[in-house]
């Protein structure tokens, strides 16, 4: 989310789509943008009438979007969600002032495409770490309904090796 204000941006990844949302209800949908473990450069345009997405360099659609940008105020940025169940890594934000060209953006994507393919995934990790407080467990009936218990452990350390 972008925003505050009398207006604000909603960026939205849902079962349906990408969703790009406005606080007076003005909304545009993308739909497959998206390729699961797979790093990807994103970039909505925005002119000012309509939102234009880009994936890895490419157009996915351009939209019609009737926002007030005279009531964005960019005060509010906000990543995630409520509940905790956005599953992504981002590794960099920009926002411009200005209309992105569509060679900047295949610029842009390159260097991203280059920065992602330098990294490597571990298949395991070790971590050592020392015991600096524990919390108590406590019994299944004094949670009630719940019956989890919720257990906060405090270390202190860092990543050995990844393999």
């Amino acid at each position: 989310m972008i925003g505050g204000g009398k207006e604000q941006l909603q960026f939205v990844l849902a079962g349906d789509g990408f969703r790009v949302r406005s606080a007076t209800g003005a909304t545009a949908l993308w739909v497959d943008l998206f390729v699961t473990d797979k790093p990807q450069h994103l970039v909505a345009n925005f002119d000012g009438r309509h939102m234009e997405i880009f994936i890895d360099g490419r157009s996915a659609g351009r939209k019609e979007l009737k926002i007030n940008l005279a009531g964005l105020a960019v005060d509010n940025f906000h990543f995630g969600d409520a509940s905790g169940s956005l599953q992504a890594r981002f590794s960099g934000i920009a926002i411009y002032d200005k209309e992105l060209e569509q060679a900047e953006i295949t610029a842009n994507s390159r260097l991203a495409g280059a920065r992602f393919a330098k990294e490597k995934t571990v298949a395991s990790l070790v971590v050592e770490g020392t015991l600096q407080e524990t919390t108590q467990i406590p019994a299944p009936d004094s949670i009630g309904a719940y019956r989890r218990a919720l257990v906060v452990n405090s270390y202190a350390g860092g990543i050995i090796a990844g393999y």
